[in-house]
């Protein structure tokens, strides 16, 4: 079966979407040899995987020239796309919608990111094969935006490999995501102040020009003498934080997913999140809820905190059908019937 991947996640920072992309893209090349990853020339990462570069352009603009071109030569192999976006004028296309976050928080994006996406995702939605996306709420909101029928969608999970961790946890407070509105910082830095001073905070993510920033906020933050702020790094260093911390702590207002609450939970590392729809689907059981819009939210939040660590929280068990061997069988089975 010819597939070829839309490869442009390889020239981006890696976010929890991008990781989608690569997790599941190398579990495809390892199901067979006619799967290719096709990606602008600008893509480092590249070492082992089965790509093919071409193109001048980069970005968006090589998804939508650049990438149909070449394809239509190759007389209209699959097009997989894991990264929300893809080039509107090629068909035959799976894509992936990961979240419909720019509709739900547009306030929260550059003006420039919501008018593209508001043009693009209804679009691709419509003409694509097969929509994936990771959560059935995610599903549900696609049905009722974009008048998609449920039958053109398939939910194919984020995954996080299950880690066994012995070591002693640290009073250590993880948190990661991009310091963009949305993942409601600015609530877990008042709560973190009302907590008792022995607790340290770890902040992996950055500042992307696609969203909007406070700067006043990020200037808290850095300023801080027990808040560190992250950016960059490996998987293998971000294992280890897990392995480490007390507690990953969500204070998120939307999500598809939120990969890293998924991520800490399969490291054993109990989990304190906000209580909205995915969270509530994907770890019910799993991690502890919190509520974000009441009025004295930080105050509540900063007694949870401290008390989830008083009380020794045990570990929450792993859930072992968001792992790769199950989501990604579950994808192969899928593509092989298109």
């Amino acid at each position: 079966m010819v597939i070829h991947i839309n490869g442009r996640f390889l020239s981006q920072p890696i976010t929890g979407v991008q990781q989608y992309a690569r997790r599941f893209s190398r579990y495809l090349i390892h199901q067979s040899k006619e799967i290719k990853i096709i990606t602008p020339s600008n893509s480092t990462d590249a070492t082992d995987w089965n790509v093919i570069k071409i193109g001048k352009f980069m970005g968006h603009a090589w998804e939508q020239w650049a990438l149909p071109a070449y394809l239509k030569k190759q007389k209209h192999p699959l097009l997989i796309n894991f990264c929300n976006t893809a080039p509107i004028s090629y068909t035959p296309q799976v894509i992936t919608i990961h979240d419909l976050a720019f509709r739900a928080h547009p306030r929260t994006f550059h003006p420039v990111f919501v008018a593209y996406y508001s043009w693009l995702i209804p679009k691709i939605a419509k003409k694509a094969a097969l929509i994936l996306t990771v959560s059935e709420t995610i599903a549900e909101e696609l049905c009722h935006s974009f008048k998609v029928s449920s039958s053109k969608i398939q939910i194919i999970y984020n995954t996080a490999e299950i880690v066994t961790n012995t070591s002693p946890r640290e009073k250590l407070m993880l948190s990661v995501g991009t310091i963009q509105p949305r993942k409601n910082y600015r609530l877990m830095l008042d709560a973190f102040l009302r907590c008792s001073d022995d607790w340290n905070w770890i902040i992996v993510g950055g500042i992307s020009s696609n969203f909007r920033s406070d700067k006043d906020l990020i200037r808290e933050l850095k300023s801080h003498p027990r808040i560190y702020i992250l950016s960059n790094i490996s998987e293998e260093e971000l294992s280890l934080l897990y392995s480490k911390a007390s507690l990953l702590l969500s204070a998120s207002m939307y999500e598809g997913c939120n990969l890293p609450v998924l991520e800490a939970i399969q490291h054993g590392c109990p989990a304190l999140v906000s209580n909205i729809p995915v969270h509530r689907e994907l770890y019910t059981g799993r991690a502890d809820f919190f509520e974000i819009n009441t009025p004295h939210a930080a105050a509540a939040l900063a007694e949870c905190i401290n008390t989830h660590h008083s009380s020794n929280t045990q570990s929450p068990t792993p859930i072992q059908k968001f792992t790769m061997a199950v989501q990604g069988a579950e994808l192969w089975r899928t593509l092989r019937k298109l």
